[in-house]
């Protein structure tokens, strides 16, 4: 007998709006709605730590620079600020504040994607250009410089739309980004050269996250269509492709566990959806919100901790931000 899907272990509740954002960690969660406020969250005891006003507008997407203890946020008021997280732990502040802030282009509503090594040493963010949201820049947080500029198609080559969703990776020592387009195109870029890899229009309507695995071999694709793209990460023009036809339209986010095992969908009929990552086959449906799913997150395993990591973080149109255990 198959087992039954697992209730959430707890409901978070402090938000008065839509939450778009969620990020887990060791030992806090950090959340972001609509309203501009963040809250911290001690996933131990489950109590609110701190709330504050981030943004005069929407939190769009939350980061965290492990090595630096610095949580990244961007609003729809088109500012990127960095929060001094380390300090506020550290001298047990009442508030947290601010420690860099950069004008970005939120137009689009695509979140910046951020790679960072293990010492971050390379701290390399990728966001919309600045009033020209179908193209992308990577910046140098460390050097506070641009080190790739206008990575991006020209409609009279390639007809995609604004830039909806992207995600910067490493493998084999190059740098490449995977960009997900307003009209449903993938595209892989090489960064170094500035050169498309490949481009592939998995979805029929805007592409809306893009997760890869940790092995980097594999990534996956959503959008507003009922399609889950799951594609090889290569420089290959033709890469092999698979994809999973759902019944219902629209998934917000993807999110690959860890261990690679599986990966779970933040779906628009308030559902999340479990599948293993290399059979791409159903595992489970959690419900619990009224609302759809806005953004997922799995905790990172620390490499020093042999001890099993299989929290599941969600945040919801319905204010609640739900933990569950998975498998």
């Amino acid at each position: 007998m198959s087992r039954l899907p697992p209730d959430p272990i707890y409901i978070f509740r402090g938000h008065n709006s839509v939450i778009n954002t969620v990020k887990i960690l060791k030992d806090i969660i950090i959340s972001g709605d609509v309203n501009g406020e963040i809250i911290l969250w001690d996933l131990k005891s489950k109590k609110q730590i701190v709330k504050w006003k981030a943004h005069n507008e929407a939190v769009l997407s939350i980061q965290y620079i492990y090595n630096k203890e610095i949580i990244l946020s961007q609003g729809r008021d088109n500012i990127l600020l960095g929060w001094d997280y380390g300090t506020f732990k550290k001298e047990n502040a009442k508030t947290v504040k601010v420690c860099s802030s950069m004008i970005v282009d939120s137009l689009s509503f695509c979140k910046f994607s951020l790679f960072q090594n293990e010492d971050a040493s390379e701290l390399l963010l990728a966001i919309p250009k600045l009033n020209k949201n179908e193209f992308i820049d990577v910046i140098d947080l460390n050097l506070k410089l641009i080190k790739y500029e206008n990575i991006g198609v020209n409609d009279n080559d390639i007809k995609s739309g604004m830039c909806m969703c992207i995600k910067i990776i490493k493998k084999y020592q190059k740098l490449y980004l995977l960009s997900g387009y307003e009209y449903g195109n993938v595209i892989m870029w090489d960064l170094e050269n500035k050169s498309i890899c490949w481009n592939h229009k998995f979805h029929s309507e805007p592409v809306f996250s893009i997760d890869v695995s940790n092995s980097l071999k594999y990534g996956v694709s959503v959008s507003a269509d009922n399609i889950i793209a799951h594609f090889e990460l290569n420089e290959n023009k033709n890469p092999k492709y698979k994809e999973i036809k759902m019944r219902t339209c629209g998934i917000a986010d993807v999110k690959f566990r860890y261990d690679d095992k599986i990966f779970a969908t933040a779906g628009w009929d308030s559902k999340i959806r479990i599948f293993h990552a290399k059979k791409l086959i159903p595992l489970a449906v959690l419900s619990y919100h009224r609302e759809g799913v806005q953004e997922l997150d799995f905790l990172r395993k620390d490499p020093n901790d042999n001890n099993k990591v299989n929290e599941l973080i969600s945040c919801s149109k319905d204010g609640c931000l739900s933990l569950w255990k998975i498998y």
